[in-house]
């Protein structure tokens, strides 16, 4: 479906480019993100897009999913889009994990040891250690984690 929409940089210039805007908010009022974990569709405001520098392994969505996050991806051009026409949307970060795990700490908890410490990666990846706090996901010499 995403393939379907305009790649709004093609209509710059060109007669079409007076719409965009307005034909994007008509869009954004319906709900027109995939969410693969629930298969469904919401609408932008109510999804948490990933970055499109950012790549999350499947192991994170899957954690995330457990969490009742509605986690989406988009094509490059789909946000764009978004951005374009300053539609609110939230983009999933380090922080936005943290809060999602803390909400639900027996989502991670049945992650093997490498992926554990793959999450803790993406954690701290902001450098906000203090934010930690409360989550389990601390390495410990027993092959345990703690908080």
């Amino acid at each position: 479906v995403y393939r379907l929409w305009p790649s709004i940089y093609k209509l710059m210039g060109t007669d079409w480019e007076s719409f965009i805007v307005p034909f994007l908010n008509v869009i954004f009022n319906d709900a027109v993100v995939w969410i693969e974990s629930t298969s469904k569709w919401v609408h932008v405001k109510q999804a948490i897009l990933v970055p499109q520098q950012v790549h999350l392994e499947e192991f994170i969505f899957d954690v995330l999913s457990g969490c009742a996050a509605q986690i989406a991806t988009v094509p490059k051009h789909v946000d764009r889009a978004i951005i374009h026409a300053k539609c609110p949307v939230t983009y999933l970060t380090q922080s936005i994990v943290r809060r999602l795990l803390r909400s639900n700490l027996k989502s991670y908890e049945s992650l093997s040891y490498s992926n554990k410490l793959k999450l803790l990666d993406y954690c701290l990846s902001d450098n906000q250690y203090v934010e930690l706090i409360g989550l389990q996901l601390l390495p410990l010499a027993s092959n345990n984690f703690d908080s």
